[in-house]
């Protein structure tokens, strides 16, 4: 099995933006159609997490 693991702020989301950009998105996806698993991982605290 091939995986991959982002952090998603400062990684895939930059700091000073709401939500992922389109290119992003879209690359998660080829990643995907090429089997690779893909996790999104994130330091905070899960009270931190919006629902």
């Amino acid at each position: 099995m091939k995986a991959a693991f982002f952090d998603i702020d400062g990684t895939l989301k930059p700091f000073n933006e709401t939500e992922l950009r389109d290119t992003t998105i879209d690359m998660l996806y080829q990643l995907q159609e090429k089997g690779i698993r893909v996790f999104l991982c994130s330091g905070r605290p899960p009270v931190q997490l919006p629902l």
